[in-house]
């Protein structure tokens, strides 16, 4: 789920999956979809070396 500065749902972006896949590789699919600016808040998850450098690489900040 993507959320505005306001903390509001940002059109249909909700992104589930099943509860035993693993978080770390669906942010790709997330940020293809989504439009997010300025700073990324996700839990530790999504927390790797290559979604470090996706971030990076889309001038998003990181707040993983």
């Amino acid at each position: 789920m993507v959320t505005g500065r306001g903390g509001w749902i940002c059109g249909p972006h909700v992104h589930v999956t099943p509860a035993n896949m693993a978080e770390v590789k669906e942010l790709e699919p997330i940020l293809e979809k989504a439009p997010i600016w300025g700073r990324l808040y996700a839990d530790k998850g999504c927390a790797s070396c290559a979604n470090k450098q996706l971030l990076k690489e889309s001038k998003i900040k990181n707040g993983i």
